[in-house]
């Protein structure tokens, strides 16, 4: 993306998702800054680093067994080299051998590296 186009921030978001849930892991590094952070306020930890934050994805997908999953309610806002998205997504899934299921929201910030836009903030918020 060279241009802050919002449909595309809102398409990013989407294959970054199917990426996970294909469990295609390594191509996330496509996605991820080399600086990038995953802020869980409902557990105030925090993960710093592309490393860590992927091996995130690895674990969850590796641990449990996705049901569904569903995003919507898409809202982007650009500012020069950054992009910040919101959406809702609903998750059903198998850990443990107990169901979970969550509804919140997510929010991902992007910014331009060249002519990439790479993810460098990821936080969960509550509904």
């Amino acid at each position: 993306m060279s241009q802050p186009d919002k449909m595309q921030f809102t398409e990013y978001v989407k294959k970054i998702n199917q990426t996970w849930l294909d469990g295609n892991i390594d191509e996330l590094y496509n996605y991820f800054s080399n600086d990038v952070v995953f802020a869980s306020p409902f557990t105030q930890k925090y993960l710093r680093g592309k490393e860590l934050c992927i091996r995130s994805y690895k674990d969850f997908i590796t641990q449990s067994s996705v049901k569904k999953f569903e995003t919507s309610n898409y809202k982007v806002d650009t500012f020069e080299d950054v992009a910040i998205l919101t959406y809702k997504y609903y998750i059903s899934y198998i850990m443990d051998g107990e169901t979970h299921k969550e509804s919140n929201f997510e929010v991902m910030v992007f910014k331009q590296f060249n002519e990439d836009w790479l993810v460098i903030w990821r936080s969960h918020m509550k509904k």
